[in-house]
């Protein structure tokens, strides 16, 4: 994938002019640490002499000017020594219209993507020279306002003529960061993205900042994620401790539950016995008391016990008189016929049917027949 030219104008610009406009943010002492922030000086060669200059806002203010010779070259040395901050800038060397050119060219939008294969294309017929000739560099400016072109700066130098002054410039024991075409002084040019110094006389920088950079910015990303995770961590270890928790709890509560449901069988199971119990008692004791209180002409046929009531069927000579009788036990009351007294054919006597209820204290024994 290729990036588009003003893309990746735009984002080097972006850089220059942080480095220039939010440099005094930084403590001084900062400003050159792993090679972030660095001031830039800018160098120009006359016939007979050269001027070291820095460019502001409010215009160039010139540093020093020396002779092309072993003197100027003593002078610089001792200036860099009074200066060291001098040494660790971009020096820049500057190109006037005699030593470079400079045109403006307008191309279609359609061009944008590969601006560079198309101004090589036709190099000949925006410069005198051919492409084997020259150095060259391209800085786009962006579209006009009708956005159907883009202006781009074709900024150019012969070979021999730049490679005449870079060796003035290595005599000098200076070593450059960029070349480019002087601008009448303008601050902007300051930060222009171009650069016509070839890779084999361009300042090596110290790959070991960048790196400490970059181990510091991973540094940075690591502690960011921990600082962003823990905090998950941490709550993800709290839920699993309260999961497993609530999975013990669980557990103890089944277990529990499990127990109650026991206790409520085996107390079932009592109350069934003691119900059996209460019941076959009381069997016993109205057989026992019937068999006191009815008269020996009187035969039982049928006996019935259900929930402290009992039932009785037989035949007697005076059915009416059995219902005094039995009322008259304190095991009983609430005597009663439940059908109508019939005369038995065979034995000529009364067939009745009578029930009554069985009297207990409210500590379950019946009441004594006294």
């Amino acid at each position: 994938m290729q990036i588009p030219e003003n893309l990746k104008t735009q984002v080097t610009d972006f850089f220059h002019w942080w480095k220039k406009e939010l440099a005094f943010l930084v403590p001084q002492k900062f400003r050159n640490l792993g090679g972030g922030v660095r001031e830039q000086i800018f160098l120009r060669i006359q016939d007979s002499h050269f001027q070291l200059l820095e460019k502001t806002p409010a215009g160039e203010k010139e540093l020093a000017v020396f002779s092309l010779d072993k003197g100027g070259r003593q002078l610089l040395e001792r200036l860099f020594q009074e200066h060291p901050g001098l040494r660790k800038a971009d020096i820049i060397l500057e190109l006037d219209h005699r030593q470079g050119l400079k045109k403006t060219i307008s191309l279609p939008v359609a061009t944008e993507e590969n601006l560079r294969q198309v101004i090589v294309y036709e190099l000949d017929r925006y410069t005198p020279f051919t492409e084997d000739q020259i150095y060259y560099d391209l800085n786009v400016l962006g579209k006009n306002k009708e956005g159907s072109q883009v202006d781009v700066e074709l900024i150019c130098t012969p070979k021999w003529k730049l490679e005449s002054l870079l060796k003035y410039v290595g005599a000098l024991g200076i070593e450059l960061s960029a070349v480019r075409y002087q601008d009448s002084g303008h601050y902007d040019a300051a930060m222009a993205s171009y650069n016509l110094l070839p890779e084999s006389f361009r300042r090596r920088e110290n790959k070991g900042p960048k790196i400490a950079n970059l181990a510091f910015l991973g540094c940075l990303v690591l502690l960011l994620i921990a600082a962003f995770n823990y905090p998950l961590w941490v709550g993800a270890k709290v839920v699993d401790d309260l999961n497993a928790k609530v999975r013990t709890a669980a557990k103890k509560v089944q277990e529990i539950e499990k127990i109650r449901e026991e206790a409520e069988l085996l107390a079932a199971d009592a109350q069934t016995v003691l119900t059996v119990k209460e019941t076959e008692l009381s069997i016993v004791k109205a057989l026992q008391e019937l068999t006191h209180l009815l008269p020996d002409d009187t035969s039982l046929k049928r006996f019935q016990y259900n929930d402290k009531r009992l039932q009785i069927q037989g035949l007697s000579p005076s059915a009416s008189a059995l219902i005094g009788t039995i009322e008259g036990s304190p095991l009983f009351s609430n005597t009663r016929f439940v059908s109508p007294v019939t005369q038995d054919r065979m034995s000529g006597l009364e067939r009745f049917q009578i029930a009554t209820d069985v009297a207990v204290h409210e500590d379950g024994d019946e009441k004594d027949a006294g």
